[in-house]
């Protein structure tokens, strides 16, 4: 697969960020979406920086895990280095870019974990109810007989 070398200008640092060519295209298939939430949460004047950085990370990890590149789910390095690309590009165009790409460097790893971790839990929680009540069901439904 080829990589396409997007450099992104990182305050910190000169580090550059690559994506490859399908990571591109998720780019491209949730880019207008991902704008539209991303300045909904940034123009709450209500919100601190890292209460955006946050909110930001978790709408574009949902973006993300509702993509369907050619019918198919992204796999969870994908999303992580799309989610990444995106919200730091999307970051330097913001007037207040140095204090949102700190806050942003300083806890999106972390933050990302944290949600996967809680979204697995969840996923776990969900299928074990729908287990039991589908276990209900049809013993209601033997009942009736």
């Amino acid at each position: 697969m080829a990589e396409v070398e997007l450099v992104i200008t990182d305050l910190a640092s000169t580090a550059e960020h690559v994506i490859t060519e399908e990571q591109k295209a998720i780019v491209s298939l949730i880019e207008k979406e991902a704008k539209i939430v991303a300045d909904a949460i940034f123009l709450d004047a209500d919100l601190s920086v890292h209460i955006k950085v946050t909110k930001l990370v978790a709408e574009m990890m949902k973006l993300l895990q509702k993509a369907r590149i050619n019918g198919s789910k992204i796999s969870g390095p994908n999303k992580k280095e799309v989610l990444l690309y995106w919200i730091k590009e999307y970051i330097k165009n913001l007037p207040e870019k140095d204090e949102f790409l700190s806050v942003f460097e300083s806890m999106a790893g972390h933050l990302i974990e944290t949600l996967v971790d809680v979204s697995r839990g969840l996923g776990k929680i969900i299928a074990t109810v729908e287990e039991e009540v589908s276990c209900c069901l049809n013993l209601l439904a033997i009942l009736k007989k």
